[in-house]
């Protein structure tokens, strides 16, 4: 827009003599098409994070260190331009805490249990190792109820047993139960960990619906972290579609009605 912003500008028809001082220098126009094309990965990665049907939480991590890797300074890049980016690199990894990334945190889970971003070139050893152990501690966790009702196993009650003889001598034996469930839920995530990376074009959602047999503990940690929505954009144009909707011409619409219309509209597709 450069040049039919000078030209405005310098038409005596349009502007003031006194508003000329508004255009730009060539300095400041080309320092404008650098940031340009440095604020380009910013647009797509919003877009990206903004989609309504298909935007997890698991697009966060990877996408933050994608824009990180754009905000390298180069060498033919000069002062401005690399503040510019020094600024703006420190200020992303100050709000997300890049650089304190803890094992509980959501977006570091969910990126894990999302095959389409392997490998996770962020995740140290240290860091995988306390993810491992995270991942177990939820998955011993899980409520007996729940597993049974996405399995539909039922599980039998224990049998009962008399004591013996060496059980009066030397104590009740132990219980070695809880070793073997442990090692059982250690083997899943590793073998999890182990898989190939799926094209980025597929759905995390659906390869879960189909994996979950082979690992139907991480399946249940999975669907409770992927089904959380990257941004809250989609609930905000809910409410801008009931601006749109309520309107003076219709300020006498019942609530429940309102409900039924903005639900109509977010819902007709499925219906």
């Amino acid at each position: 827009m450069r040049w039919p912003v000078t030209a405005v500008l310098s038409d005596d028809s349009v502007s003031k003599r006194s508003d000329r001082y508004l255009d730009l220098t060539t300095e400041q126009w080309t320092l404008a098409e650098e940031l340009i094309k440095i604020l380009q990965p910013f647009d797509v990665a919003t877009t990206l994070l903004c989609a309504e049907k298909t935007a997890t939480i698991s697009y966060t991590l990877p996408i933050l260190y994608g824009l990180l890797q754009h905000l390298t300074p180069a060498q033919e890049d000069n002062a401005t331009i690399a503040a510019f980016k020094t600024t703006v690199k420190k200020e992303i990894e100050e709000r997300w805490g890049l650089n304190n990334l803890d094992a509980s945190s959501c977006l570091l889970l969910s990126s894990i249990l999302d095959l389409r971003f392997k490998p996770l070139k962020f995740l140290t050893n240290g860091l995988l190792e306390a993810v491992k152990t995270e991942l177990c501690n939820r998955m011993e966790n899980i409520p007996e109820s729940l597993i049974e009702s996405v399995s539909g196993i039922e599980q039998c009650p224990p049998e009962k047993r008399c004591k013996s003889a060496f059980d009066i001598l030397l104590g009740d034996e132990e219980d070695s139960s809880t070793g073997l469930e442990n090692d059982t839920i250690l083997g899943e995530v590793t073998k999890y960990l182990e898989e190939k990376p799926i094209p980025r074009s597929d759905c995390i959602l659906n390869w879960w619906k189909i994996n979950s047999p082979t690992y139907p503990l991480l399946a249940i940690i999975a669907r409770g972290l992927l089904g959380i929505p990257s941004t809250s954009a989609t609930s905000e144009r809910i409410f801008s579609i009931a601006g749109l909707t309520v309107t003076k011409l219709r300020s006498a619409l019942k609530p429940s009605n309102v409900d039924a219309l903005i639900f109509l509209n977010k819902n007709y597709e499925l219906l």
